[in-house]
């Protein structure tokens, strides 16, 4: 009976937004059963307030951060070696910390079950704990090529960062282990994949409630991260993992630092942000054409000096007079070679869901975490970016002037445009929610008219229900038959992803895909002659993407082993192993463009 009248006393008085159906819930998992009772619900910070315990459990760890290696084991996972980068080649400690995880973990005690994804440093497995056979994520590093290229520091700050944080929408961290070869994180095991491969998947698929609670997890997310004065630096689809009942669980903290502050590789800590602001605007990110052509002609301009026969570069002019200014000069150059150093470490992210103020060096906040999830919003409503471009440079220049791409604006719903459209400002201080460099009105954003729920029927229950049964890898491990296969379903068959039944197969093939981050990862291509091309996850059945075929697209061939295929919308590029011959792909393709196309 209690229990009753607390839930319509909910109903009454809640706020019909998606955050409210999430309080909702929150609340009615509290009530008390027969075995429990009520529990004092954790205080929670005010947003954007700094947490100095936090920060100062990293600055108190002490020396040999990356202690030499604690298991002889011979690597599995990488058979490639590094000399350079080796070990045994030297004992010298190269970063002054150590994490402290309590762990006792070693790459014996797992039995690898599958591979889950791959990226520029590692690959992460699916795998067993031997002893326990609990489920987890391996993230294993290698560890050569990272200490080779100074990036052995992100593995501390992931570590620590993970460590910090215990939230529903946060990859729950377990350990950390090394051997000779690799480093390797210890991570929550999420079954039903990432969220960039179910929005491909659903493309224009999805409802406004589903928009809403994946949108609404992720800004509760951030929020809880404000919390600890953390700024993640890197939101984007592929960083949120999808567990049961689809929940999403952000990952990959590397490049995660504390508001204000940046982690300097020289010194190995964290260090205030507040030298680059002041920079001149051609220091920036942002390539400006003219800037970099006049600074060329200053670099290769001779300086004529009277009564000389011979020229001198301006560089160099200094040096050839002999003033006292020299100093002055080398003091410059090297105060500009840290800024450059600096530079490196705050400009991180991914190209597409950048804010103008990390591309143009200025100082980010919580404001800038938000600009990346409203392109997160215009993506499930359009499936594509609304800044990206044929070229990473073009993709700059577009978010730096906010030049937004307007042709899917009739596939967002009247709500969800206004938001895009009062977010999207070069300057933060314009955008909805700002409250100055170091807080962030969280509750400006939830109550925007988009998070309103329409459907006084609908439950929190019924929306992941429904994702769920939108999910291709919960569809398959349940058995259930999904019908009508297209272009937002996943496949079993390669074959299956044909729509129409006179569609034919031109050709199809194993090759590497390049993505947007620059690497590459194998694909099925299925060229129809529709025209269009599929390509499809070989590993995980999963359809990752479609291409259709116009006159105006074109294939060209680049080397005998790779080609790039030219679309309006962007360029694509393939390639396969040295030895074989690629040119047949080219040809089969502009063929399908000028018969079918």
């Amino acid at each position: 009976m209690i229990k009753q009248m607390i839930i319509n006393n909910i109903k009454m008085t809640e706020d019909r937004t998606i955050f409210g159906l999430f309080e909702t819930e929150e609340i009615q998992n509290r009530l008390p059963t027969e075995n429990n009772h009520f529990t004092k619900p954790d205080v929670k910070e005010s947003p954007g307030e700094h947490n100095k315990n936090l920060f100062e459990s990293f600055s108190s760890l002490s020396i040999n951060y990356f202690k030499d290696s604690r298991y002889g084991s011979e690597d599995y996972f990488f058979d490639e070696t590094d000399n350079e980068g080796s070990s045994n080649k030297s004992s010298k400690k190269d970063f002054s910390y150590i994490i402290n995880t309590n762990s006792t973990y070693k790459d014996s005690d797992f039995k690898i079950i599958s591979k889950l994804g791959s990226g520029s440093y590692g690959q992460v497995f699916k795998a067993k704990h031997i002893q326990t056979n609990k489920i987890y994520a391996l993230k294993i590093l290698n560890k050569p090529k990272i200490k080779k290229e100074n990036k052995s520091y992100q593995i501390y700050v992931e570590n620590e960062m993970l460590k910090l944080c215990s939230h529903e929408n946060i990859v729950k961290y377990i350990g950390f282990y090394e051997n000779n070869s690799n480093f390797a994180i210890i991570e929550e095991y999420c079954p039903y994949g990432d969220l960039s491969s179910f929005l491909i998947e659903n493309k224009r698929n999805l409802t406004v409630p589903e928009i809403q609670y994946i949108i609404g997890q992720i800004i509760i997310c951030l929020e809880y991260l404000s919390t600890k004065n953390i700024v993640h630096r890197d939101i984007k689809p592929e960083n949120f993992l999808i567990t049961d009942n689809f929940t999403l669980k952000l990952i990959d903290f590397g490049t995660a630092t504390f508001l204000g502050k940046i982690f300097d590789v020289e010194t190995n800590q964290f260090i205030d942000d507040n030298c680059l602001n002041n920079e001149r605007p051609c220091d920036s990110f942002v390539v400006n054409k003219e800037n970099n052509l006049q600074e060329e002609k200053d670099k290769v301009n001779p300086v004529y000096l009277p009564n000389q026969s011979f020229q001198i570069q301006s560089r160099d002019l200094f040096k050839y007079l002999a003033y006292p200014f020299m100093d002055v000069e080398n003091e410059r150059i090297e105060n500009k070679n840290k800024h450059e150093k600096i530079k490196q470490q705050k400009f991180a992210g991914t190209a597409e869901y950048m804010a103008p103020e990390i591309i143009n060096s200025k100082k980010i906040g919580y404001y800038t975490e938000m600009w990346s999830l409203v392109c997160i919003l215009y993506f499930c409503f359009t499936g594509h970016n609304p800044f990206s471009d044929k070229t990473e440079y073009l993709t700059f220049q577009n978010i730096s002037k906010v030049k937004i791409n307007k042709n899917f604006y009739e596939l967002i719903t009247e709500e969800a445009l206004d938001l895009i459209k009062n977010f999207f400002k070069k300057d933060p201080s314009e955008r909805i929610g700002y409250k100055g460099l170091k807080h962030f009105d969280f509750n400006k954003i939830k109550s925007h008219p988009f998070f309103r729920i329409k459907d006084d029927s609908i439950s929190i229950a019924q929306i992941r229900a429904s994702l769920m049964s939108k999910c291709s890898y919960y569809n398959k491990r349940n058995n259930i038959n999904t019908v009508n296969l297209n272009f937002n379903s996943s496949i079993s068959k390669f074959e299956e992803c044909k729509n129409e039944p006179n569609e034919n197969i031109i050709k199809t093939g194993l090759l590497k895909k390049q993505s947007p981050y620059y690497y590459y990862d194998k694909r099925k291509i299925v060229l129809y002659d529709t025209p269009r091309i599929d390509y499809i996850d070989p590993e995980k059945k999963i359809l990752k993407g479609r291409i259709k075929l116009t006159k105006k697209c074109s294939a060209e061939l680049i080397k005998s082993n790779q080609f790039k295929l030219y679309t309006p919308e962007r360029t694509f590029v393939f390639m396969c192993k040295e030895r074989y011959n690629i040119s047949p792909w080219v040809s089969a393709i502009n063929f399908a463009i000028e018969k079918y196309g």
